[in-house]
């Protein structure tokens, strides 16, 4: 019985194409989210952060609790002080905001009415009770 030079290079082809063109809709979607929510789909958060004129660098290691937030960060005057990305991965950004700085409140955002020293340290809420830590860069 002959084979036909022909067929499984068809197949061939046939199977290139079709890798190429999944690879260019998956390139095209995750340029599209990272348009759209300022980052790539495979990050749960951004490894940048921008509050109080600043930016912060994500801090390596898991999420911490709030309670580990808080005493981590020495004061325990962290409260949701901004917000960072976009669209449905948009995350609260928690910090001590000073007395000086905007705070989110029941009714709003509360302005800030002077300008005060930015915190060190800013968190990043992933989840109910996941906060991934953020350091101030450039010093105080």
């Amino acid at each position: 019985m002959t084979r036909t030079a022909g067929r499984p290079a068809t197949r061939r082809r046939a199977v290139l194409v079709l890798l190429v063109v999944g690879v260019v809709v998956a390139g095209t979607w995750a340029v599209r989210v990272r348009a759209v929510e300022g980052m790539w789909p495979w990050q749960e958060v951004g490894e940048r952060v921008t509050w109080c004129e600043r930016d912060y660098a994500r801090l390596p290691g898991p999420p911490r609790t709030l309670a580990a937030a808080r005493a981590e960060y020495g004061q325990g005057g962290l409260q949701q002080v901004t917000t960072t990305g976009r669209g449905d991965r948009a995350r609260e950004v928690w910090a001590d905001p000073g007395p000086d700085h905007a705070v989110r409140t029941p009714d709003g955002w509360r302005p800030a009415m002077q300008t005060a020293p930015c915190a060190m340290t800013a968190y990043v809420r992933t989840g109910p009770d996941a906060f991934v830590p953020y350091e101030i860069l450039g010093g105080p």
